[in-house]
């Protein structure tokens, strides 16, 4: 059964990684760097602080903070307990993408993923009720993930365990945001 699910692993990355292309290859690296990303994070910030009272917008970034924090702990404790090599550095593939550094850590399970599934979720949690564009959010942790795949540096199964892992680590700390902390900001 595992080997099964490896070779589809595998057989759709290859698929998948042969639909690319070079003129698109700066747009998806560019997609993966972080500081493309601050300009929404940003502007997430700012519709925090409009759409709430300073002190739970306060408490939201700090939620988000905290679910960064735990995410990143859990994708390193288990990539070190999981040790799968990444494609990129288990096989030749046919077209290389000019990364600026290629990764040498494991690869499961995508942080990239996780992280962007988990803001995506928790913004849509504190913010979708609120402001209905912000499900528009999701389309940015998908093409993030998807980036992933694109590059080289992550297996389709890496990405949906990250985003499995973003969106259950969201809705645990929005569940601890509201259970915890909300009743007490009047």
């Amino acid at each position: 059964m595992l080997d099964t699910l490896l070779r589809w692993d595998r057989n759709t990355f290859l698929y998948l990684y042969s639909l690319g292309s070079e003129k698109y290859d700066g747009f998806w690296n560019g997609l993966s760097n972080f500081y493309i990303s601050i300009p929404l994070f940003l502007a997430l910030i700012t519709l925090l602080f409009w759409k709430n009272p300073k002190k739970k917008a306060q408490w939201m970034i700090i939620t988000y903070v905290g679910m960064i924090i735990t995410v990143t702990s859990a994708m390193l404790l288990t990539k070190a307990w999981i040790v799968r090599v990444r494609p990129i550095n288990a096989m030749t593939l046919g077209r290389v993408i000019d990364l600026p550094a290629i990764p040498v850590n494991h690869s499961f399970f995508s942080g990239h993923t996780a992280t962007s599934f988990a803001i995506a979720v928790l913004s849509v949690l504190f913010l979708g009720k609120k402001i209905k564009a912000t499900y528009l959010i999701i389309i940015w942790a998908i093409l993030l993930s998807y980036s992933r795949i694109y590059l080289g540096v992550h297996y389709p199964l890496d990405v949906i365990a990250g985003a499995v892992m973003g969106i259950l680590f969201a809705w645990l700390f929005y569940g601890l945001y509201k259970r915890f902390k909300e009743p007490y900001l009047g």
